[in-house]
């Protein structure tokens, strides 16, 4: 008898939205002493994002958003990974990435 009924549920016959490997898959594969790739070089006479920063600052000095932007956003979310758990594809895997 089966508990769960997306038990079979998985997606590894779906390309990922993003490129490169993930670093789940680094780690799982490599294990704590892994080697992660290099964050892509910026050319040095551009203003950059140090790790982190921009969410940071935007979380703490800009207009905080009301509970409707929130309820809603949650909502997207919430249903991107719903579809994503019915099907999984290319497509409902970029839903819910973007």
């Amino acid at each position: 008898m089966k508990l769960l009924p997306f038990s079979r549920w998985t997606l590894a016959e779906v390309n990922p939205p993003w490129d490169g490997e993930s670093l789940y898959e680094i780690l799982k594969a490599e294990g704590p002493k892994a080697t992660l790739p290099e964050r892509p070089k910026r050319n040095e006479n551009e203003l950059g994002w140090g790790a982190g920063a921009l969410d940071g600052v935007t979380g703490h000095h800009f207009n905080r958003a009301d509970d409707d932007q929130i309820r809603n956003r949650t909502k997207s979310i919430l249903g991107a990974l719903t579809r994503l758990l019915k099907v999984s594809s290319h497509e409902t895997v970029s839903a819910l990435y973007n």
